[in-house]
C-alpha cells in the first residue's frame, strides 16, 4: 500500500512539473532570437523560464553545432562528445551574446562553438595534464626557440634520442 501511495505522489508530482514546463515554455516559441537572448540574460539561472528559452535556442541552433562539429568526424572523440563540447560553446554564445552590437547570435555563435572544439582538442591531445596557461607557455617558448626545443609533454625524449645507436 505504501508503495502505491509513494508510485501516486510521484506521479503527482511530475505531473504538477510538466504543467510548469508547460507554462514557462508558454509563448516562446514565437520569439525571435534576440528576444530569447534576452530573457536568458536578464532572468536569474534557475528561472524555469529562463531554462526553458535556452533549451528553444539550442534546438534552434542544433544544426550549426553539428555543422562545426563535421570537420571532426574522422577524429578519434565520438561525435556525441563533441556534440556535447560544441553545445557547451553555443550556450557560452548564449550567455554572451548582445544585440546592440552584433548581427545574429548565429553570426556570434559559430566561433564560439569552433573555438570550443578547437580547445578541447588542444587540451586532449596533450598526454600530460597542464594547465592551459602552462600549455601556451610551453608553445610560445617552442615557437621563440624553434622546434629543436624538447618538448615537455613527452619528457626524457632528448635522452632517447641520445642513446640511439
Amino acid at each position: 500500500m505504501a508503495a502505491n501511495s509513494s508510485g501516486t505522489a510521484s506521479a503527482r508530482v511530475l505531473v504538477r512539473d510538466a504543467a510548469t514546463g508547460r507554462a514557462a515554455r508558454e509563448g516562446l516559441a514565437e520569439l525571435d532570437d534576440r528576444a530569447l537572448v534576452g530573457l536568458v540574460q536578464s532572468l536569474p539561472r534557475a528561472s524555469e523560464r529562463r531554462a526553458a528559452a535556452c533549451e528553444l535556442l539550442v534546438s534552434r541552433y542544433h544544426g550549426l553545432v553539428r555543422s562545426c562539429v563535421r570537420p571532426y568526424r574522422g577524429s578519434p572523440m565520438s561525435a556525441q562528445d563533441l556534440m556535447q563540447v560544441g553545445y557547451l560553446g553555443l550556450l557560452t554564445a548564449i550567455g554572451h551574446f548582445d544585440p546592440e552590437v552584433g548581427a545574429s547570435l548565429a553570426a556570434y555563435a559559430r566561433p564560439c562553438v569552433s573555438g570550443e572544439l578547437k580547445r578541447y582538442f588542444r587540451d586532449k591531445r596533450w598526454p600530460v595534464r597542464l594547465e592551459r596557461s602552462l600549455q601556451e607557455l610551453v608553445l610560445q617558448v617552442r615557437d621563440a626557440t624553434g622546434s629543436s626545443a624538447p618538448n615537455p609533454a613527452r619528457p626524457g625524449a632528448s635522452a632517447r634520442t641520445a642513446a640511439r645507436p
